[in-house]
């Protein structure tokens, strides 16, 4: 998805309009609770009684935290779980390619490894 300032966007799935909120059944809908995906991962089992007011359809672009580049589907890149801990004091962030290789070569250097 590319993401575009002040344009309204629509959900993936079901397709509702930014700002609304996600249709029955939507598979990208989040819980307020546990912040899991409601119909795959909530912890609630399927019991939303607890939810308040359902929140509204808004996107959140991924941003490079250490570039602040707009990431899009294109910049998404993939290693393994061991070597972004290795490399990523936080796991939570998002990293463009040019940045994470960036912390990588510093942390090898740091740590002695080098080239590698």
């Amino acid at each position: 998805m590319i993401w575009l300032p002040h344009k309204v966007h629509y959900c993936p799935d079901c397709g509702c309009r930014e700002g609304e909120p996600h249709f029955p059944e939507c598979r990208e809908e989040m819980c307020p609770v546990c912040k899991e995906q409601i119909r795959w991962a909530c912890e609630q089992d399927g019991n939303h009684e607890h939810m308040p007011e359902r929140r509204p359809y808004i996107i959140y672009p991924p941003i490079c935290a250490r570039c602040g580049v707009i990431l899009s589907g294109d910049d998404m890149f993939y290693v393994e779980k061991e070597e972004w801990e290795r490399v990523v004091e936080d796991p939570s962030v998002y990293l463009c390619w040019t940045c994470f290789e960036f912390i990588r070569e510093l942390q090898d250097t740091a740590s002695g490894r080098g080239d590698r």
